[in-house]
């Protein structure tokens, strides 16, 4: 199976520096990365797919439930309600679950044929 690497646009199963660049007959070099690859982009598997290979989409997600775990068997419960994007989720519960010292689970609320759901997205599921 190929794999794709979104980074340098290059089919490979490795990371490699990106290739020169010909521009009005002169070669460019893309600038190289300052840092290392993390060692978490190799923990992942990146496949180039066809755009309309799933059977549905929701749009922008903008409300999440987020779950703090402060022991297996207690949690507390939050929607957040309106945020600007994931990242923004994922900032305010992580800066909460340090806050309060424990871990969490975030999730995007989700409405399909079947009804309202929630999808994991980030975190520990439970301590459990």
């Amino acid at each position: 199976m190929q794999t794709f690497d979104r980074l340098t646009s290059t089919c490979s199963g490795y990371w490699a520096p990106p290739s020169p660049l010909q521009v009005g007959g002169h070669s460019r070099t893309l600038a190289q990365p300052t840092e290392t690859r993390p060692a978490i982009l190799d923990a992942m598997r990146v496949e180039k797919i066809h755009h309309r290979d799933t059977d549905w989409q929701t749009g922008p997600t903008v409300d999440y439930r987020v779950i703090f775990w402060t022991n297996a068997n207690e949690s507390t419960e939050y929607d957040l309600l309106g945020a600007d994007d994931v990242h923004a989720a994922i900032a305010w519960s992580d800066a909460e679950a340090r806050s309060r010292g424990c871990v969490y689970a975030l999730y995007a609320k989700v409405r399909s044929s079947e009804g309202d759901g929630l999808v994991w997205l980030a975190g520990q599921r439970s301590l459990g």
